[in-house]
This record gives C-alpha cells, sequence and structure tokens, in this order.
C-alpha cells in the first residue's frame, strides 16, 4: 500500500487513522513503510553529489549512484521552473543518450541553452532525481450510483436496492442502494478486495509477483465478467439464500451471438462456490440477437426451482416457441423445460399463456405470470395448476406481489412504445383483483422491483423520460389509496463527465481537456476542479504555446486550429484554421486515431478513411502538407497514438505480433497463444482458412467470443525521423505468407493483429509490448472487427512515454530506449477510491486506464470504467541540487 499525505513521501498517524484502518492495521503499515524506506535507502543512494562545473563552452555535470536506478536531470531557473530538460532514463547497459550505457556515474554537457534553443543568462540550479515513483493524488467527477439507465432492479435484506446498468458502449454495472436510495457500493465490475476463490466464474489471471487481475472478457465493452452485453429489461431476483440471479444478456457488444445464463452474485460481489458465476444454460444464441427475447426469472420459496419466461424467439411479429413457462434447476445440464403453457399454441384459457414476459413468486410457493398477449396476470400454484386471474386494461409489463398483504401491483405500456405513456397500477389481489388506485408516466423501457419490507410499502421504478433528459430511479410510496411518486435519485450533476476519453494537460495554465461521450470536449480548471462545456469535438492537442489542435465533427475531414481561448488561429497555407485530414464518419473514437504537435511546430496525424492502410501524415505550422505518408502503409486500423521526442523520433502505437513474444512478460503463458472464435459465433473464412487457431474447451477461455488480448493489444514502435513502411502480406496459410514484392530486405516479419496475414516493418528503431487499447480490424470487416476504441499515450519534457495497459490496469513508463522506469496502478472499482474510500487499497486503482496525458509532476489518467479522472502525483526516491561553479 502506498500512502502519500502532504510533502512528498508523508506518511502519518492522522493521515492513516483518517482512512478508517484500525489502529492495529495503522501501525502495521507505517512499520513496513518505514522499513521499505530505510531499505530503499541503503540500496539506491548517490555514492557522489551531483557537481556542476562551468566549462569554456558550457557546464559539465557529474554524479554518481549506488546502483542501476532511474535518473532525471534538469536545469532550474530563479523561480524553481525547469528550463532545460537535460537527460532522463535508465542507468544500466541500455541507457539512453545522453547517458552512459554500463555506467553509474553519469557526465552530462549543458550548453547553457534552454529547451528551445535560446540562451540562458540567468543563475541557475541543477536538479538530480532518481528511483521515480508513484503516488494517488485525487480523482475528478466520482460518480457514485450514477452510472447510466436502469436495465433491471431487485430489493433483498434491509431495503437494499440493486440496480442493473447497462450502458452498451459505456459498461455494464451492478450497484447497491440504500433503502433511501443512497449510494452503498458496485458489486460489479467486482470489488478489488475479493480473493479469486470467491469470485468463481469470474475468473482471475495469477501474475509472476503474486497479484491476481481480472479477465478482460470484452474489450470494446470493458467487460471483467463473462456474458454481460445485450442485457434485456428485467426483474433481479434475491434468493432465499440471499443470491442475486439475473438473466444474461442475448449478445455481445460486437459480435452479437452469445448463449444465455442464468447468472449469479451474492451481495458483496462475490459468487457462490456451489454455482459460480454463470449459472444454467437459459437457451442458446442467434445470430445477431435477432428474434432475441427477454427474459426473466423468478425462484420457488426453498431457492431450488428456476422458473423463467423469454422461451422462443418472435421473428418477424411472430412468436415462435414462447407460449409458455420455462423451469429448471442449478443442477440442469440444458436449457429450460416448458412447465406452465404449451410454447408452440397461443391460447386465452387456464392452461394456455399468449406471450408471457415477466413472473415472480410467493412465499407460498404461487407463480404470478404476466399473459401480456391476453392483457392479464394468471395465477399458478407450485404444481402449475391455474389458480385464477385478473385482467388489466393495457399490455402489463412487469408486476409485484406483496408477500404479506396480497397486493398486486402492475407495469403496463403499450406494445412497441418507444418512448410513451405507462401506467403503474395497484390491485388488492392477484385473483379478481380490484384496482386501487394508479399513476400514470412517460418513458420507454420502465422496470419495477418492490421493497416489501418497507413501512408503507416502497415501490421502485426505473425509467428513461426521452431522449436529452435525465435517467429516472424513482421510489413511489404505496400510501394505501395512493401511489406517491418522490424524488429521483440518480439526478447527475449539471457537468459530470458521462464516459471519458481522450484528455489533454495544458499544465501553464492548469487546465484539463477531456473528451466526453458523445462530440463534447469538457474543460477542467484544475486549481477548483470545476468542469464547463468547450467544445463540440472529438480530440484535440496542444502546441508549445497552448494552442489547440482539434478534430472537428465527424464526416468534415477538419482538423481546426483554436487559441487557448478558443479563438480560430488560421494556418497561413490555408488562410483558414482548417486543415484537410482524410478520415472516417462515425462515433467520436474512430477516424483519426491519434494527433500530436512536436516540439517545432509540425503535426503529425494518423490518418484512417476506411481504405486499407492507415498512413501516417505530417503537416507543417504554417497548414501545408510536407509529407502524406512518412510512416506507410501500417495495416488497416491497427495504428493509434502518436508522440515526438525534441530530435523528431516518432513514437506509435500499433497492433502487429512477434510470434516470440505475443504479450508482455507477465502475461506471457498465461493467456492462450492462440486467435480464436467460440463456438458461439460466426466463422469467417479467414479464420477457417488460417491454421493459428485452436478449440478452447471449458471455462474461462470459452467465454470471450475472440481473444482481446490479441485483438487488442499493441506495442509502441520507436521510428527515428525519417519515419519508416509496412508491406502487408495476403491472408491466408502460413505458407502464402511470402514477402511481397519490393519489401526491403532490412524487413522484419511480424503478424498482423489477430494472426490471421504477416506483415513486414522496416525503418523502426525497437518495440515495447504492452499498450493498449490498439485494435486492429485488418482480418475482417464489420462485426467483431469494431476498432472504435482506441488508447492514447503520451510524452512528458523529460521524454518519458506514459503509456496505458488496459489488460494489466496500469500505466507504464518508458524511456526513449524502451526500458520501462515504472509501472503503477492495479486494478480497482469505483469504490477504490484511495484513503478515507470504502476500499483504500490499492494505492492507485484503475479500471480502464486507456488514455493519459502528463503534465508537470502530475499524470492524468482517463479512467472510462469508473467515469472519472484520476490524477497521480510523481515522486522520487532521491533528489538533490547543487549550483554551477
Amino acid at each position: 500500500m502506498h500512502i502519500e499525505c502532504e510533502g512528498v513521501i508523508a506518511v502519518n498517524l492522522r493521515c492513516l487513522r483518517k482512512a478508517g484502518l484500525s489502529m492495529r492495521r495503522t501501525i502495521a503499515i507505517l512499520i513496513s513503510l518505514f522499513l521499505a524506506g530505510a531499505a530503499a535507502a541503503q540500496d539506491v543512494h548517490f555514492s557522489s553529489e551531483p557537481q556542476a562545473k562551468a566549462e569554456k563552452e558550457g557546464v559539465r555535470i557529474e554524479f554518481a549512484l549506488s546502483a542501476p536506478t532511474d535518473v532525471e536531470v534538469a536545469i532550474l531557473d530563479a523561480q524553481g521552473k525547469a528550463v532545460r530538460h537535460l537527460a532522463s532514463g535508465m542507468l544500466g547497459a541500455n541507457a539512453p543518450t545522453p547517458l552512459i550505457s554500463d555506467s553509474l556515474r553519469p557526465s552530462l554537457f549543458w550548453n547553457r541553452q534552454d529547451d528551445e534553443g535560446k540562451p540562458v543568462t540567468d543563475a541557475v540550479k541543477v536538479r538530480v532525481r532518481a528511483g521515480m515513483t508513484a503516488a494517488l493524488d485525487r480523482f475528478i467527477s466520482q460518480p457514485g450510483s450514477r452510472f447510466g439507465p436502469v436495465t433491471a432492479l431487485g430489493v433483498g435484506k434491509n431495503g437494499e436496492v440493486y440496480v442493473l446498468s447497462n450502458g452498451g458502449h459505456k459498461g455494464e454495472y451492478l450497484y447497491v442502494l440504500d433503502r433511501e436510495g443512497k449510494y452503498l457500493r458496485t458489486i460489479l465490475p467486482s470489488p478489488a478486495n475479493l480473493a479469486p476463490d470467491e469470485l468463481k466464474g469470474i475468473e482471475r489471471i495469477k501474475l509472476p509477483d503474486g497479484r491476481h487481475i481480472p479477465i478482460v472478457y470484452q474489450a470494446n465493452a470493458m467487460h471483467l465478467a463473462p456474458f454481460l452485453s445485450g442485457m434485456r429489461h428485467q426483474q433481479l431476483v434475491v434468493t432465499p439464500q440471499g443470491w442475486l440471479i439475473f438473466a444474461s444478456g442475448g449478445n455481445d457488444y460486437s459480435d452479437q451471438a452469445v448463449p444465455r445464463h442464468v447468472l449469479v452474485l451474492k451481495p458483496d460481489g462475490s459468487t457462490p462456490a456451489e454455482v459460480g458465476f454463470v449459472g444454467p444454460s437459459l437457451g442458446p444464441h442467434w445470430r445477431y440477437s435477432i428474434g432475441l427475447r427477454p427474459q426473466q426469472l423468478a425462484v420457488s420459496p426453498d431457492g431450488k426451482t428456476i422458473y423463467m419466461v423469454g422461451l422462443g424467439k418472435t421473428w418477424k411479429e411472430k412468436t415462435e416457441g414462447a407460449h409458455a413457462v420455462g423451469r429448471l434447476t442449478w443442477s440442469s445440464s440444458g436449457p429450460p423445460q416448458a412447465f406452465i403453457g404449451d410454447p408452440d399454441v397461443p391460447g386465452d384459457d387456464a392452461s394456455h399463456l399468449n406471450d408471457p414476459v415477466s413472473l415472480a413468486t410467493d412465499p407460498r410457493g404461487n407463480i404470478y405470470v404476466v399473459d401480456a398477449g391476453n392483457k392479464r396476470i394468471v395465477v399458478f400454484d407450485a404444481e402449475g395448476k391455474p389458480l385464477g386471474q385478473t385482467k388489466v386494461p393495457q399490455r402489463p409489463r412487469q408486476l409485484c406481489i406483496h408477500p404479506r398483504t396480497g397486493a398486486l401491483y402492475v407495469l403496463t405500456q403499450p406494445a412497441g412504445t418507444r418512448w410513451g405513456p405507462f401506467a403503474v397500477i395497484k390491485y388488492d389481489r392477484a385473483i379478481d383483483g380490484r384496482e386501487v388506485t394508479s399513476l400514470t408516466m412517460s418513458g420507454r423501457n420502465p422496470v419495477l422491483a418492490l421493497d416489501a419490507d418497507a413501512m408503507p410499502p416502497k415501490l421502485w421504478l426505473g425509467n428513461d423520460p426521452g431522449w436529452a433528459k435525465e435517467k429516472e430511479l424513482l421510489p413511489i410510496i404505496d400510501r394505501g389509496d395512493k401511489l406517491e411518486v418522490g424524488a429521483n435519485v440518480q439526478t447527475h450533476e449539471p457537468l459530470e463527465l458521462r464516459s471519458p476519453l481522450f484528455l489533454t494537460v495544458d499544465a501553464q495554465r492548469e487546465q484539463l481537456y477531456v473528451s466526453d461521450l458523445s462530440r463534447l470536449i469538457r474543460l477542467i480548471d484544475l486549481k477548483t476542479d470545476h468542469l464547463r462545456a468547450f467544445l463540440n469535438a472529438s480530440e484535440l492537442t496542444l502546441d508549445r504555446e497552448g494552442n489547440l489542435y482539434v478534430l472537428s465533427g465527424y464526416g468534415t475531414n477538419a482538423l481546426l486550429r483554436y487559441t487557448p481561448e478558443g479563438k480560430p488561429l488560421p494556418f497561413s497555407a490555408t488562410g483558414t484554421n482548417r486543415i484537410e485530414v482524410p478520415y472516417r464518419a462515425g462515433l467520436p473514437h474512430v477516424g483519426v486515431r491519434g494527433l500530436c504537435v512536436a516540439p517545432d511546430g509540425d503535426i503529425y496525424v494518423i490518418s484512417d478513411h476506411n481504405v486499407e492502410p492507415t498512413q501516417v501524415c505530417v503537416f507543417g505550422p504554417d497548414g501545408s502538407l510536407k509529407n502524406e505518408h512518412i510512416i506507410q502503409d501500417i495495416p488497416g486500423d491497427a495504428a493509434c497514438s502518436v508522440a515526438l521526442d525534441h530530435k523528431k523520433n516518432i513514437y506509435i502505437g500499433i497492433n502487429v505480433k512477434d510470434l516470440k513474444q505475443l504479450y508482455p512478460d507477465e502475461l506471457a503463458g498465461r493467456i492462450p497463444e492462440l486467435a480464436w472464435f467460440t463456438v458461439y459465433s460466426p466463422k469467417s473464412t479467414w479464420y477457417l482458412r488460417s491454421r493459428m487457431h485452436g478449440s478452447l474447451q471449458g471455462p474461462p477461455w470459452n467465454r470471450p467470443y475472440i481473444n482481446f488480448y490479441l485483438y487488442h493489444l499493441g506495442s509502441v514502435f520507436k521510428f527515428s525521423p525519417g519515419g519508416g513502411r509496412f508491406w502487408l502480406g495476403p491472408k491466408g496459410e502460413p505458407e502464402d505468407q511470402v514477402r511481397p514484392e519490393g519489401t526491403s530486405e532490412s524487413a522484419v516479419a511480424y503478424r498482423s493483429g489477430y494472426l490471421g496475414r504477416a506483415v513486414w516493418l522496416d525503418g523502426a528503431l525497437w518495440k515495447y509490448v504492452g499498450f493498449s487499447l490498439a485494435p486492429n480490424r485488418s482480418e475482417n470487416w464489420g462485426d467483431p472487427a469494431c476498432s472504435c476504441w482506441t488508447g492514447r499515450f503520451a510524452m512528458d519534457e523529460h521524454e518519458r512515454l506514459f503509456v496505458p495497459d488496459v489488460f494489466r490496469f496500469s500505466i507504464g513508463v518508458l524511456d526513449t530506449n524502451g526500458n520501462e522506469i515504472l509501472r503503477f496502478g492495479e486494478y480497482g472499482n469505483v469504490d477504490s477510491a484511495g484513503l478515507g474510500s470504502a476500499l483504500p487499497e490499492p494505492a492507485i486503482p484503475l479500471g480502464w486506464p486507456c488514455y493519459v496525458s502528463v503534465g508537470g509532476d502530475r499524470v492524468y489518467i482517463s479512467d472510462r470504467l469508473n467515469r472519472r479522472i484520476a490524477i497521480v502525483k510523481l515522486t522520487y526516491a532521491l533528489e538533490a541540487t547543487c549550483l554551477v561553479e
């Protein structure tokens, strides 16, 4: 556990006790940190303090360290500002220039110029730092319970409200509120404090150092558990065992063809050892979810029998095999069997149903069925014998039955309604019920749950009231002869981050620009953390003066330039503030796949306009095109993020594979080295041709429909200022992978991101495996080749590259020779928020760290899964300054 209060590494009793830790735990942490600090001081120290001596044409700076570590050397002015970033990197055999290889005694020359080549005549100091570390500073926009539209609701012990939010490309969440609607915790994605043996069915990967990290089951939708995509609206069920059960999604975010299962959680987010997260089957898949029916569950009073509706399918307005209630047990090996009604024969008598859509049980074992096609609620005993019915005026959608009073609450809404009126009706009983009261509202896909132990009884209603309106989670109090609607408990702050993407910090002005889905850049004042709307655009970067280079609306092919105040700043070559850059239309995360401004003002853009291959083009400061493919013919959609150092070396994230190292060393041997589609997915022609795939039996690896670790995990490649070039081989069998005519003799052979074709690359100086997200679509098209969500790394003024890797939930820091100086961050959901939070560990919690920016001694990380910006402070084990002698 890394703890920081005031100061560089200041840990005190007050700070630890504020975290809510016990005195015993507090003392243990203090002792361990003291010992760790003492050990670090003994391991690495200055064996020779920094000295700076004037020479004829500059200054010679020398120092020595006792052991290999990373160093940073800067020249500071009288105000302590770094005016020249002289050197940084890892000492040792691969030390970058101007450091000396295989030496612990750097000898550096400073020519008395600043970073822009201007003379420095005032008095200065030399600062040397070594042993970079990181500590959590704070979060911006902590979202709490406000995760998005409500997909399903359930109520458990003590009135706890379970809310399933299916955000699609914004993620799936299951969180818990108290009886009054106050946020308590998130149980999906899983809390970070659960051990692997508490998460059967939501498996973990064990790293070499003994830590466990989640498996990424779906990288497009940020799923850290299987079968979450495509959740239909339903009620959640709390079983007599205290388990929370619900029907899985029926389609994947991209592939849209996955099996259906009972999913099971316990109230703390763990899974029952008897079943695990993935319970018995609820039926087969259908490609693209054509005709897929919503499913909902109920359980018998002893918790041993599961009832469900949602059998069969609907196709061209014809419902097939769906007119029955299914039944299964926890040990069932096949899909549910019809129990009540005839699946293929609709009817309105006592023994038939017509399109049942929801159901519930009571403590006596009676089964209450929402028979939507007949506009009635039908009641059966535990043996399936009909007991009676209540007709309702509109098509019913869901019901709740009060276990003691027998009161029936019915949610009705006409079929096919997108946004429109619906009603909540209370009946005095479920058989021949009399309407007591009702209320009418408007929206779409409402869901209902009952807190029967509340006094008076309380309903919870989730609703989408319309486009551009706040999603609703409303308490409804049963006052006897009146249903009283309370205030929305899911109200957002006016400018809360909804799904933060690309971000860029302007450290000089203490401002942070954040691209928030969809097509909106927000400006954050880092002095107050206040957010405000700034530009309707997708992504931006800055030049040295703080001017903005912005991707305009999609379909415009426009890169626009603005002053820091947001005023148009024309290019001299075009006469306007616009440069034409071809990129394809789409969501705010496709098209241009990264851009940056070099220290000399040149603009580098990775341009993808939906035609393979991708190119890196260069514009001058005046807006004129200087090079339309400085890095040429990159496999389609395989590149994202670009950075340049002061020598104009180019750093690009590219998803091509070396078969000798498919994954970072931490993950090697822990993930199958195979490209695959599961049996639930359509097989593309390239997959059938390729021999580089296999059949995967059993969990967990048969549950992701493809190997996202291959499909979305890329590398950082460094190129010289002259750039480089790819040559693309044909798709097909390994023997077909011959060098295309004209390929450079020095080109190195790689495989495309999902191993389906060979590529050759010339010009790369080195590669570093472990940058994500970096998807590719070079083997396929359409679904499942979604390559929309792409990551961004960042380079600081010391030319250290901060590289995100969502698959390891961390950020790697590289020097210009590709040495990893530091890796920080560990998995945590939104409840892990540092000292004083519900889960104070890990020290730097990250859920989906995909986008990074760096300014000064702060790292800014856009964490989409947790819908917040994590700010991390860089510190150093050693620091010394000296004057020029």
